[in-house]
């Protein structure tokens, strides 16, 4: 069962301890301010069918936990600790307050990466390809997932092997982003939620790139 809950909250009206404040121009507060968390807990109330039953995480929650995953590189059970440490996390992931307890216990991190399977490069290919012409063109999701959770789940990587999973996941990406764009010239055609996509991976595939090439982990917009 799922139930919405309250909208994001403003910076302003997070519980803080006593003196303290969250700082406006921190990297996780201006990333909440930009994501739509409304529009994405539309879909994902969506998946939640039956009305009875247990009341399912708010779905800023549980995408919030995913991508301080991703973004962090970091175990399942690291992720609900890093989160419970850090007060602009907690914001992130639309909590209504400071708390020095668990969000959740790490063993759900594995039931939000089912329910919210990411829209990837691999889906449009799937969109675009017809069986009749041929065999898919092999997108290696699989094998993309399998040598990324190797190295997220280690608790001590080193730089080396960070950087050579970032390497990985590049080439990954930039072989289907290949293939989308060979059946795109073929004349075959996207849905308008695919085709936004398809523009937001671009981005963020080049600018990882860069930031790649350049050994550094900022870059612009």
């Amino acid at each position: 069962m799922y139930k919405f809950p309250s909208k994001q909250i403003s910076v302003t009206d997070l519980e803080m301890p006593c003196g303290m404040k969250l700082d406006p121009d921190n990297r996780w507060v201006k990333k909440a301010q930009t994501i739509p968390w409304e529009e994405i807990e539309q879909r994902y109330a969506a998946l939640y069918k039956n009305r009875k039953g247990n009341v399912a995480k708010p779905l800023q929650l549980a995408l919030g936990a995913l991508i301080i995953q991703t973004e962090r590189t970091i175990s399942d059970t690291e992720v609900p600790l890093q989160i419970q440490e850090a007060p602009c996390l907690q914001y992130f992931c639309g909590m209504p307050g400071c708390e020095d307890k668990l969000p959740f216990d790490s063993s759900l991190m594995a039931y939000f990466r089912k329910r919210l399977t990411p829209e990837n490069l691999g889906d449009m290919i799937d969109e675009l390809h017809n069986p009749k012409e041929g065999v898919k063109p092999r997108t290696y999701r699989k094998k993309a997932r399998k040598n990324y959770l190797k190295t997220a789940k280690k608790r001590h990587k080193t730089a080396k092997e960070i950087r050579n999973s970032v390497k990985q996941q590049l080439q990954y990406v930039r072989r289907d982003l290949d293939i989308v764009d060979r059946l795109l010239e073929s004349g075959k055609e996207l849905s308008d939620w695919h085709r936004q996509r398809l523009l937001t991976i671009k981005t963020l595939y080049e600018q990882q790139l860069l930031m790649f090439i350049a050994h550094t982990h900022k870059v612009e917009h």
